[in-house]
């Protein structure tokens, strides 16, 4: 019986080579990963005791995989792990309403020639959008292509918070003719918002930009010219929009005095 709520599981999906994709869950999990020939996704609730030991005993694991997956260090890495694969930490927004939807949480992730394993210990924007993209896919699934859709919806979560961000300018600078007290207090939120993006997405530029230029090893049949290149464009994008675009202008100007002229700006959706 197929259960849609399991905790340990959050999603996933088999991909055969056909391109037939179907969702997974908990107890159809193991066989998925044994089946050869075949690409899985799955996403972990890490926090869940029962995941964290599933993950120990898994004995194709490599252990810088392990290691990434389980530890609750939030410092943005990526390494070799195994003969083909890469596993680390990323940011990735929180997908919460009620909580500060700016907040910024550690996506854990090793990926190989065949299998993407994804842990979070908060639900997460961009494996969100990815778990939506899955259930109507619209090619062939397989580890590049699906690892450059995530980082492409890291990116697009990102620069639609900066977005909305850059957007308030307009209205902390009125507020600020209006009454200078209050508009300097927007300010200084925004200051604050901006301060902690460029925190998060400074080394995960610098984490990006070096994979693009030397992305995971794969044989020639999967490594294709045209998965390079959309490989590479995603990669482009996620550096691009954790680049200056995350700091307008005016937030790297000096404090505002008496009468501030800086600009500055504020913030932007589950299980993921």
């Amino acid at each position: 019986m197929f259960t849609f709520h399991d905790p340990r599981l959050i999603c996933g999906f088999q991909a055969s080579e056909t391109g037939d994709v179907r969702r997974l869950d908990w107890e159809t999990v193991d066989a998925a990963l044994a089946s050869p020939g075949s690409f899985v996704w799955i996403h972990l609730d890490v926090t869940d005791l029962r995941v964290q030991k599933w993950l120990e005993e898994q004995p194709d694991l490599p252990v810088p995989a392990r290691d990434a997956l389980l530890d609750d260090d939030e410092l943005v890495r990526l390494r070799e792990a195994g003969d083909d694969g890469l596993a680390g930490v990323l940011s990735d927004l929180h997908h919460d309403f009620e909580d500060d939807p700016s907040a910024v949480g550690a996506l854990r992730i090793f990926f190989d020639e065949r299998r993407v394993v994804t842990a979070r210990r908060h639900p997460l924007q961009a494996t969100d959008r990815l778990r939506r993209e899955m259930d109507r896919p619209t090619g062939k699934v397989r580890s590049l292509n699906l690892v450059a859709d995530l980082l492409q919806h890291l990116a697009d979560a990102f620069l639609g918070l900066v977005k909305e961000a850059t957007h308030d300018l307009d209205a902390v600078e009125a507020a600020i003719l209006d009454d200078a007290a209050r508009g300097a207090a927007d300010l200084g939120r925004v200051r604050r918002l901006l301060a902690r993006l460029r925190r998060h997405l400074g080394p995960q530029r610098l984490v990006l930009g070096r994979l693009a230029a030397r992305p995971p090893n794969g044989p020639p049949r999967t490594t294709s010219r045209r998965c390079a290149t959309r490989w590479r464009a995603s990669i482009r994008s996620a550096t691009t929009s954790t680049s200056r675009r995350s700091a307008p202008a005016s937030f790297r100007t000096s404090a505002p005095r008496s009468s501030p002229r800086s600009r500055t700006g504020t913030s932007t959706s589950c299980r993921s």
